[in-house]
């Protein structure tokens, strides 16, 4: 009952809200950039709906939460339940589940930049209600079916593995190319004077972007980011064979062209 009256009633009209507000013309089914625009829209709409009409200071929900966890405020005291873990598994909870069936395409990364704008606001949408409770509650949350299967949805190695590629076809792209010392190259206000350094600086840096790159994938980021270094050291001991060689058969040339004239002249 407590449900119905303080959480799935406004957690309906926020979903009817963000439906509305993110209502456009039609888009053709090839558009599915903009679908899913669209859909990262609308969850963000959701969620501002939700903080908005549960969990600002003066919804009703706020004032019984406050009214049933604040030990530490003195007009509350006689009405403190310990062990009542309301904002989680009165609100976090079912709305977690609610999330994953209004909202089933955004645990893909189809399209990984708005995959990384919905998960980051999920994410922080998350950290945001547990700030409100307990250590305790927090660490039950977090041990709780519903939060479990929530992260698990999430396909963060699809993701990291589509970003990898790109960042290795961007890289070998340039040190695929004739490496040569004669095209300088800026980045960052420096001089670079082999395109493969700026490169590689590049993808380094398109890693860990904070428009690309997500905490729980650190690991992964980290060792990806020695395996781009790796590349480009092999690369620069490519490039100075091939100098050296270059250098040496130069040198021979002129030793033999040097001797060819000292027989001629004898």
């Amino acid at each position: 009952a407590f449900c119905d009256v303080f959480v799935d009633a406004a957690i309906e009209q926020a979903l009817r809200d963000s439906e509305r507000r993110s209502a456009g013309p039609g888009v053709d089914s090839d558009a599915g950039d903009t679908t899913a625009r669209r859909e990262a829209e609308r969850l963000q709409q959701f969620l501002a709906a939700v903080e908005a009409t549960l969990l600002s200071d003066a919804s009703a929900f706020c004032t019984l939460l406050r009214s049933l966890s604040s030990r530490h405020i003195p007009q509350f005291v006689p009405t403190f339940v310990p062990s009542l873990h309301l904002l989680t598994e009165a609100l976090a909870q079912p709305l977690l589940g609610r999330i994953e069936t209004t909202f089933p395409s955004i645990f893909m990364p189809a399209y990984p930049q708005i995959f990384v704008v919905n998960y980051t606001a999920l994410q922080g949408f998350l950290r945001g209600l547990e700030r409100r409770v307990t250590k305790g509650e927090v660490m039950a949350f977090r041990r709780s079916e519903a939060y479990v299967r929530f992260q698990k949805k999430w396909k963060l190695q699809v993701y990291f593995s589509i970003k990898q590629k790109e960042h290795l076809a961007a890289l070998e792209a340039i040190l695929a190319k004739r490496c040569t010392l004669d095209q300088r190259t800026m980045h960052n206000d420096q001089m670079y004077w082999m395109a493969g350094s700026v490169a590689v600086l590049q993808q380094i840096e398109a890693v860990w972007h904070p428009h690309s790159y997500l905490h729980v994938m650190f690991d992964r980021a980290l060792r990806f980011t020695a395996e781009l270094l790796a590349r480009y050291a092999a690369y620069v001991e490519a490039f100075l064979k091939a100098l050296q060689h270059h250098d040496d058969t130069h040198t021979h040339t002129q030793t033999h062209t040097a001797t060819t004239t000292t027989t001629t002249s004898a």
